[in-house]
């Protein structure tokens, strides 16, 4: 392993991965804004500009959020580690199993929150009920007759948005937990081995 990159330089690399992921996605939705305007028309919708500001935010959320993380990467990092192992340059080693599991366990919530993002954008039924705003019978497009019958079509999405939020804010506390038990695993092979022999 080159000794100048580090754990936290490799994990910086991988959260700017997935920031200019996100940033892609937010261009390639961006560019879908083209075909979807010119077609509500058929539909017999109206947009106003209320609508059409809350259609173009939700096609272009991954672009912000991609440009955001791509600029805080490091408070990211430092989010996801600690302060206290961020400002010490000795325990970024790639020796620091704790470390790793944390920064993994990190670079996971982040890539699983921005799988649910794409989703979220993805799903045609949110432009529905943005343009229900100004058009009532846009439901009828939907299938559904209330929000209440709505909710669960958004309950994968969201659980892949909490569940990576979840693993960025408490990835210090599992990796350690995890790094802790890798290491006392592989002590007590050691030990075994050293019995053996």
């Amino acid at each position: 392993m080159n000794p100048a990159i580090t754990p936290l330089k490799a994990t910086s690399f991988g959260v700017l991965l997935i920031a200019l992921w996100l940033i892609v996605l937010g261009i390639w939705h961006t560019f879908g804004l083209f075909y979807t305007f010119p077609s509500l028309p058929q539909y017999d919708m109206t947009v106003t500009y209320v609508t059409g500001f809350l259609i173009v935010l939700w096609q272009t959320l991954p672009l912000v959020i991609g440009i955001v993380l791509f600029r805080q990467h490091r408070t990211v990092i430092r989010l996801i580690s600690g302060l206290a192992v961020a400002k010490n340059g000795e325990q970024d080693s790639w020796y620091n199993t704790p470390l790793l599991a944390t920064l993994l366990v990190g670079l996971f919530g982040l890539f699983i929150a921005g799988c649910g993002l794409e989703r979220f954008c993805h799903d045609h039924l949110i432009m529905w009920l943005i343009l229900e705003i100004d058009n009532p019978h846009a439901g009828q497009h939907i299938g559904a007759i209330t929000l209440w019958e709505r909710l669960p079509l958004f309950v994968p999405t969201f659980f892949l948005i909490v569940l990576g939020l979840i693993f960025v804010v408490c990835a210090r506390r599992i990796g350690i937990f995890i790094g802790y038990k890798i290491e006392q695993s592989l002590e007590e092979t050691t030990e075994e081995e050293g019995k053996a022999s």
